[in-house]
């Protein structure tokens, strides 16, 4: 605000949405922004991802805290993205066989599975501590989970 740069601020589940001084500090000193206090964003919207998608689709940066509705925590994930998750499953079976003759044999393998998941799953955010974010640029992709003081 203090360089004159616009900017969109949406504070989605935090006590400042219930602290009438400190929205009206912050709105008088944002002439031209948008800025959006929710107890839940995504309810605040009725629910609707197309609204939601569109909104917080333009954001450079994302910082989540920790949140009371699991919907919206999963709606949060889903923003966040998904990565292929490869699991891999190593197996090892040994006997003892007889043939022609007694004989010890050993079969190793090994299994892999793919699946899609969350990069950042609904109960991480709900589970967050007061001190701990994480942090997702959306022009990079990155995330980072931090603790801020």
């Amino acid at each position: 605000m203090s360089r004159g740069y616009e900017f969109s601020f949406f504070l989605d589940d935090v006590t400042i949405a219930n602290n009438v001084m400190q929205k009206n500090a912050l709105c008088q000193k944002s002439n031209h922004n948008n800025i959006i206090f929710a107890k839940d964003l995504f309810a605040l919207l009725n629910g609707k991802d197309d609204v939601f998608t569109t909104l917080v689709g333009e954001a450079e940066k994302t910082v989540l805290l920790s949140h009371g509705s699991h919907l919206s925590c999963e709606k949060w994930s889903k923003y966040i993205g998904e990565y292929d998750k490869i699991d891999v499953t190593h197996n090892t079976n040994a006997g003892w066989s007889q043939s022609s003759k007694w004989g010890h044999s050993t079969n190793q393998g090994q299994t892999m599975t793919d699946k899609r998941e969350y990069k950042v799953k609904p109960e991480q955010i709900n589970r967050l501590s007061p001190d701990e974010i994480f942090v997702y640029d959306n022009q990079t992709g990155s995330l980072i989970q931090t603790i801020v003081s």
